[in-house]
């Protein structure tokens, strides 16, 4: 037979008043407009990357 091990779950201590929580920016989603809303020709982009 299997032993289940239970163990207890620590509660984090209280933050302080003072504390203010900033998430990490990855964790913005930033809604970025293109630079222009025309597409690109296919020979152009090719073109632009030198290739």
């Amino acid at each position: 037979m299997t032993r289940l091990v239970t163990r207890t779950r620590r509660s984090r201590p209280a933050q302080p008043d003072g504390h203010v929580y900033l998430p990490h920016s990855s964790w913005a989603r930033v809604e970025r407009k293109p630079a222009s809303s025309v597409p690109i020709a296919a020979d152009d982009f090719w073109a632009r990357l030198g290739i």
